[in-house]
Parts: structure tokens; C-alpha cells; sequence
């Protein structure tokens, strides 16, 4: 957690305005701030009292992320990651989100136990860790190699679609005679992530089930 030395205010004449707008007519283009009126309460960080801490702070890599950074040179690459990840570096990322089979900012649509429409796994037989985006693990190795400490949490967007009550990825809601087999293919993903050398740390609630 950041504490400053000294106790810190926020001024009106401190702010600064960046605009992107809708129509494309300005992009990230620096504006004057309108007129502030005096602050009728003064912030203070009073950095002798402590609440509660923070583990760190990150972002998500999605697939859509791993493929631009695929495409980036191998020098160019690890400069962007060295400077993102590095302890010693100007971000110091500490945290990772990965998405549990696709997300809404990959190229396609997919989990890791895909079947043919009207067939199902309830063995997790058909389990295939490298269904998905293939450039996703490679990017993920480059960044343990520069953060090998770095914290990393999962996101379950979807459960297959044949464990789905409308057998899609997109809606419905997980049937529940397929909790069993769900939790089953959420661990499944847990010990072959740790099979590549990468630990998951924690799984979030689910995010596209309903």
C-alpha cells in the first residue's frame, strides 16, 4: 500500500482534463478543467492510521492482449513487458487476471471442454487446455520469467456450453445438475495451469454464468 510521507490535499488547480470522445473527434486530448469552486472539504492521508492493506494491483491479459503482444518483435516485446513487470520497474505490476476459456476481448469464442452440439463430457474426457488462444501461455511464461512472484487470479466467463441451460456461451445460466462437473473442470484447470509452471492463486466468482 502507498503512503506518502506527508499529508497530501488535492487542489482544484492540480486537476488536469484528457477527453476521448464517442464520435472520434478528439482522442485522448488535453482540455482546460472548468472552474472549480473552493473545496468545501480538504483531503488529508494521514499516513499514522492504517485500515487495511493492499495485496497489489494489476490488470487482465486477455487472449485479444497475448495475440497483439505475439505480434509485437521479440526486443520490442520485452521492453513493454520489463517495463510493466520488472520489480525495479516504473510499473511494478504485482497481480495478473486470466480469463478461464475465452473473454469478451478474445478473437473467438470458445472453453476448454468444447463439444459437437447435443454431446456432452461428463468425464472431462475431451479437457484440452490448449483449445483456446495459443499465444496466451508463451506471453504468460515471458512475464513469470521478468515477475516470477507475481500474484495471478482466474476468471470464469463461461461454463461449457453443453453444461448451459441454453447451450450457448453467451447467457443461460450453469444447470444444475452440471454443478458437480463444473467444479470438476474449474480444478482440472487449476493442476494443468500448474502442470505449465503457472500457479493460480485464487478464482473470482463467476462472471458469465447468468
Amino acid at each position: 500500500m502507498f503512503l506518502p510521507s506527508s499529508p497530501v490535499s488535492a487542489h482544484p488547480g492540480d486537476l488536469a482534463v484528457w477527453i476521448t470522445s464517442g464520435d472520434g473527434r478528439f482522442l485522448i486530448q488535453r482540455t482546460e478543467p472548468a472552474p472549480a469552486s473552493p473545496p468545501s472539504r480538504t483531503i488529508v492521508l494521514d499516513d499514522s492510521r492504517i485500515f487495511q492493506t493492499v495485496r497489489g494491483f494489476g490488470f487482465t491479459l486477455t487472449g485479444g492482449s497475448a495475440l497483439l503482444l505475439s505480434r509485437m518483435t521479440p526486443e520490442r516485446r520485452d521492453a513493454l513487458l520489463q517495463e510493466l513487470f520488472a520489480p525495479d520497474g516504473p510499473a511494478r505490476v504485482s497481480c495478473l487476471r486470466l480469463a478461464i476459456g475465452a473473454s469478451d476481448l478474445g478473437v473467438r469464442a470458445f472453453t476448454y471442454d468444447d463439444v459437437q452440439a447435443g454431446e456432452s463430457d461428463w468425464e472431462l474426457e475431451r479437457f484440452d487446455l490448449f483449445a483456446g488462444d495459443t499465444e496466451l501461455l508463451p506471453i504468460l511464461r515471458e512475464i513469470l520469467a521478468i515477475a516470477p512472484d507475481i500474484v495471478i487470479i482466474a476468471s470464469p466467463w463461461s461454463a461449457p456450453a453443453w453444461m448451459k441451460t441454453n447451450h450457448g456461451l453467451v447467457g443461460g445460466a450453469l444447470r444444475p445438475d452440471c454443478h458437480d462437473v463444473y467444479a470438476r473442470y474449474l480444478v482440472r484447470y487449476l493442476v494443468e495451469m500448474q502442470k505449465q509452471g503457472v500457479t493460480i492463486r485464487a478464482i473470482t466468482p463467476f462472471e458469465g454464468l447468468a
